[in-house]
Order: C-alpha cells, then sequence, then structure tokens
C-alpha cells in the first residue's frame, strides 16, 4: 500500500487544530496532532512526517525554540516546518525565522494562505472541494449592515451568494440559512468576503453579481450539516455534469417574486 504524506500539527488549542485538521480533510494525508511542544522531538523522530505546522507557543517561544532544536538535529532538520505567530507581533517573527523556520503563516489562520504554504512543499495537499448547487434564502449581516441574497453553491469552506449588497474582499459576515429540504436546524456561521463578482466587470461572467464567502468560524454540529449536505448531493452533480439531466432540481424563486394569482 502506498504510503501517504503524514503532516503533524501542533497547536495547545483544540479549536485550532480542529481548524487545520478541516482544512486538511480533503488532502491525501495522514494528520498527526500534538497540544505540547514535550513530545514532538519523539514523536517526529520517530513518525517521520513530510509537513510540519506548529504554533509559537507565546508567550515562552517554546514552539520557536522547538523548531531550533529540530533543524539543528542533522536526521530531522530536512523536514519543512511552519511556525504560526500573532500577526501584530514583530518581534515574534523575528525570533521564528532565527529558528530556522521554512515558512510563516499568521493566527487567525487563513485557509486559503494555510494550503498555499503546505503546498510548496507537499503537492498532496489539496486546495479543492466538492463545491454543489444549493438554492436558498441566506441572510447577513456585516459593517455594511443587514441584507439578504440567494446561495448559489456550497462546499464544506464556503458559499457564493447571489446579492446586490455591497461587499468588500476581506469583510466579516455572520450568516443564517436553512439548507434547502433538509430537516436540519437553523445554520449560523461567520464568514469572511474572498472574492466579488460585480455585474459592471464580473471576475467569472458564469457567477451572477454577488460574492464569494470563506467559512472561518463555525460549531461542530453545524459542520457536519453543510459536510453532509455536499457528500449527499455530489455524486448526482456529478453524473449530471456528465451528460446526464437533472430532472429534481427546480430554479430557485426569490422571495420578491409576486404570488400566483389565485
Amino acid at each position: 500500500m502506498e504510503r501517504r504524506p503524514i503532516i503533524l500539527l501542533v497547536d495547545e488549542s483544540e479549536f485550532f487544530l480542529g481548524i487545520e485538521r478541516q482544512f486538511l480533510r480533503h488532502s491525501q494525508v495522514r494528520v498527526l496532532t500534538l497540544q505540547s511542544v514535550d513530545s514532538v522531538e519523539s514523536t517526529v523522530r520517530q513518525a517521520r512526517p513530510d509537513l510540519i505546522y506548529m504554533d509559537r507557543f507565546a508567550p515562552e517561544m517554546v514552539g520557536a525554540r522547538c523548531c531550533a532544536c529540530l533543524k539543528a538535529d542533522p536526521e530531522l532538520g530536512h523536514i519543512p516546518l511552519v511556525l504560526l505567530v500573532s500577526g501584530k507581533n514583530e518581534r515574534e517573527r523575528e525570533i521564528c525565522l532565527k529558528a530556522g523556520c521554512d515558512g510563516l503563516l499568521t493566527k487567525p489562520i487563513d485557509r486559503s494562505a494555510f494550503l498555499a504554504m503546505g503546498r510548496r512543499f507537499l503537492p498532496a495537499i489539496d486546495r479543492r472541494e466538492r463545491r454543489v448547487l444549493c438554492h436558498t434564502t441566506v441572510f447577513f449581516r456585516s459593517v455594511h449592515g443587514s441584507g439578504y441574497g440567494h446561495t448559489v453553491d456550497i462546499s464544506a469552506g464556503g458559499v457564493f451568494i447571489e446579492t446586490d449588497h455591497p461587499a468588500q474582499r476581506g469583510d466579516r459576515l455572520s450568516l443564517s440559512f436553512h439548507l434547502p429540504g433538509d430537516a436540519s436546524g437553523l445554520i449560523e456561521v461567520e464568514g469572511r468576503v474572498v472574492w466579488v463578482n460585480t455585474a459592471e466587470n464580473p471576475v467569472r461572467s458564469s457567477f451572477p453579481a454577488g460574492f464569494g464567502v470563506e467559512f472561518i468560524a463555525s460549531g461542530p454540529l453545524v459542520q457536519r450539516w453543510i459536510r453532509d449536505y455536499v457528500e449527499s448531493h455530489a455524486p448526482h452533480q456529478e453524473r449530471v455534469r456528465e451528460g446526464q439531466v437533472l430532472n429534481d432540481w427546480q430554479p430557485f424563486l426569490p422571495l420578491t417574486d409576486p404570488p400566483a394569482a389565485g
């Protein structure tokens, strides 16, 4: 059996470890996690991971010291090691660079940056996620006020929203919606706008005006609801893309449509 590449995640926070595991769920890799640097060296020596993501463990910066020890080891120093730091602390960055790390990422962790950094060292890391059609009304709040739109498609990592509500890349949003035809509860998730499509200057001409949102914070139950929805609809939609006709899908009717005449 072909050996799957191993990625070691080291962070004292189970929350951040969970986020990183979610980022890697579509990659053909084996993920190991540690919440302390105490056993990092022994784990690395035994498992020989192909890539390490490690928090700097402020304020003592023991993560950076651990990195320096690994890089000084003739048997382990070749393993790529990425340290996670505070984006506002220049001193932390200097300490981590002096420790010999192969890359730096800032917290809060950006999914795209996390995966792009990993692919520099490990091509097995997959940036793609299954995405399926999803037509439902979504309400959101942002610094620009409240609004609503209609989802176009969805993945475990994000959603595209058709709307004329103004938004800019990087805007934080609070989203709430129900998955269509699903018995799950209300989906409430925090997100960030990662791209904007305008009618005047479309980034993707096949998409309506609106914006793509990356999910950045959600509870485990909400994550499971979205993941289950995507996984259950993906096989059918993939068959449709291969030339079959989608008979059970109906166009979404906006809430602003007038009711049918009696």
